[in-house]
């Protein structure tokens, strides 16, 4: 014969707390991966998580087996407890965690940032990554025929120093110019005491079926960018290696 299950308040309520740390492990990494917190503490949370769905799933499934070995209301109150200790790690502490880390580049970020008031950046962002932040600037330059064009500049810094510049500046196929590639990122390069090389484009436009160009601490490349078989842009990449 089946034993009959008989589902009692604390089974019901460690049910839905299993559930509750599903929805919310999900929640909880989306929130954060949008809004580009470190993948260490991404990960850290989600380890975190499973841990405590799979301790109240066993839980779960041995307190139907056998109510009789638990007492209802140490369940409850002890189910209440580890709930609210994964809220506070899912909210308090990874947050916490996450702004220790990123206060490490406050300092660098600023001086960074500075550097739009001169540029004059149209967008800008930052990513922290475990050992290091990138300041991403997308602008906007317009060709001869005054059509605008995008770049895109990654300043990748930790906490004491700039470790590289690099821009990707995006140009039509029969509008490629390298005075027009150089005069749109020059005065940004000059924050790091370098001057962009207008020879080097040119030479990397020439040799963009083979490999970069290097002078030194930089490099020159030009990347053909096709749409359904046809080329329509020109991608010249020029990165400054500072570390």
């Amino acid at each position: 014969m089946n034993k009959k299950i008989n589902l009692t308040k604390s089974a019901i309520l460690l049910f839905i707390f299993n559930i509750i740390c599903i929805l919310s492990t999900i929640f909880f990494r989306n929130y954060y991966l949008k809004r580009e917190y470190l993948s260490i503490l991404i990960l850290l949370e989600l380890i975190i998580n499973i841990i405590f769905i799979i301790v109240g799933v066993v839980f779960n499934i041995l307190f139907i087996k056998d109510e009789k070995k638990y007492d209802n209301k140490k369940t409850i109150i002890i189910t209440t407890i580890l709930f609210i200790i994964f809220i506070i790690i899912n909210t308090i502490l990874i947050y916490g965690l996450n702004s220790i880390f990123n206060s490490r580049y406050n300092n660098m970020n600023s001086k960074v940032m500075s550097y739009c008031d001169t540029y004059g950046c149209d967008k800008y962002e930052t990513k922290t990554k475990t050992s290091y932040e990138e300041f991403i600037i997308k602008k906007e330059y317009f060709d001869y025929d005054n059509n605008p064009n995008s770049l895109v500049i990654v300043t990748k810094y930790d906490e004491e120093k700039v470790l590289s510049v690099k821009a990707d500046v995006y140009s039509d196929n029969n509008m490629f110019s390298t005075t027009l590639v150089k005069d749109s990122i020059k005065d940004y390069f000059y924050n790091f005491n370098y001057e962009i090389n207008e020879n080097l484009i040119k030479e990397a436009f020439d040799k963009r079926f083979e490999s970069a160009v290097k002078e030194n601490n930089a490099t020159y490349k030009v990347t053909e960018i096709y749409e359904k078989k046809e080329l329509t842009k020109l991608k010249t990449s020029i990165k400054l290696n500072l570390n």
